[in-house]
């Protein structure tokens, strides 16, 4: 008779088996609660209304103290319009000690009375209430009577008389000056221009009386006691064409020894010694085919000034100054002095203004062309 054999199993086999083992008794009260989760009774949900343990609220402040004052059988604050401060701190005598000034003054008293500020706050001016207007009989507003005025004004009223159609709040300056600053600005600031301009200004204070150059006599400035103005008339530039319109009446031109003391004036009569009659235009079909001729147009006053400001400009800015007031200024000094290059370009304009006066005979025969 065999003996019985006794049954080996490996030590890993072991382990795991007794692991399961543990692991399945930690799940099972895990799914039982689970189960115990889904019971209809207690999943199903409030009643609307009802609040939990945390939810319950204390009341606001003026509940709390209209709860209290209806206990204590005392008239308890208004809770739907609010209590206004100044009440709590009537009720409240602690309070009053560290309430601001400005509260503590609003506070009624208790006999009712109440208190008046030292001032009046209303806007509308009191006048007797028997009258219908604030103006009395004599023409005089209440509250506004001033003697050496008027009726109802404070100060004397302007002197209309003196005041002439003419003088507007845009074109108060000089002509020239604004025509110059307008000239010189940049980016739109007047400004900056205008400050420019002032400095301009009092360099041509300050600076000597020109003199007569000695190399180019003809280059003189429109003076009182030199030749007569070339605006008015010129010998040169003959023809009906060619006769520029009237000088401007206001502009009276100075002695040379004289003109620093007059800066406006100054830069007035350097602008209009170097300002050209005409324009050089060039015409196409003048004499017939596809070729184009100079043919010399005058000018207005205005425009004659314009030239001679963009001529003198673009002089300045070849000079070596830093600022642009100083290299206008300077240039403007070498205008009157005659050692500047627009004489030159003055010059040669008028030269080619003679040579092609003969151009416009024909122009005037061209059809002329309607513009829309």
């Amino acid at each position: 008779m065999a003996s019985p054999r006794s049954l080996l199993l490996p030590i890993r086999e072991v382990a795991s088996h007794s692991r399961r083992q543990v692991l399945k008794r930690k799940i099972a009260p895990l799914t039982q609660s689970r189960f115990a989760s889904n019971d209809p009774v207690k999943s199903s949900p409030a009643p609307p209304g009802t609040k939990g343990a945390n939810e319950s609220q204390l009341p606001h402040v003026t509940e709390e103290q209209a709860a209290m004052d209806k206990t204590m059988g005392q008239t308890p604050p208004d809770i739907e319009q609010g209590t206004p401060v100044q009440e709590v701190l009537q009720r409240d005598q602690d309070a009053q000690k560290n309430a601001p000034q400005v509260m503590k003054e609003g506070i009624k008293p208790p006999d009712g009375t109440g208190q008046k500020r030292s001032y009046s706050t209303s806007a509308r001016r009191l006048y007797p209430s028997n009258t219908m207007s604030p103006v009395s009989k004599t023409g005089m507003i209440y509250g506004m009577e001033y003697p050496d005025a008027g009726a109802g004004h404070k100060f004397p009223l302007p002197d209309i008389e003196s005041i002439s159609r003419l003088d507007h709040l845009k074109r108060r300056y000089d002509p020239v000056v604004d025509q110059v600053t307008k000239s010189i600005m940049r980016d739109g600031k007047l400004s900056l221009a205008q400050k420019n301009m002032a400095d301009i200004l009092n360099t041509l204070r300050t600076a000597p009386p020109p003199q007569i150059n000695p190399q180019f006599p003809q280059r003189t400035l429109l003076l009182s006691d030199s030749t007569p103005s070339p605006f008015a008339s010129n010998s040169s530039l003959s023809g009906q064409f060619l006769q520029a319109p009237a000088q401007d009446t206001t502009v009276q031109h100075l002695p040379r020894s004289t003109l620093p003391l007059h800066p406006i004036e100054y830069l007035t009569t350097i602008v209009d010694s170097v300002a050209p009659l005409v324009k050089i235009r060039q015409q196409r079909g003048v004499a017939g085919g596809g070729a184009s001729l100079p043919i010399p147009v005058p000018l207005g006053v205005r425009q004659r000034r314009r030239t001679a400001i963009q001529w003198i400009l673009a002089a300045a800015d070849g000079r070596r100054e830093t600022r642009l007031a100083d290299r206008v200024a300077k240039e403007l000094l070498r205008v009157a002095d005659g050692s500047s290059g627009v004489w030159e370009r003055r010059a040669m304009v008028h030269k080619l203004g003679v040579s092609a006066r003969s151009n416009v005979r024909n122009s005037g025969k061209t059809r002329k062309i309607k513009r829309i």
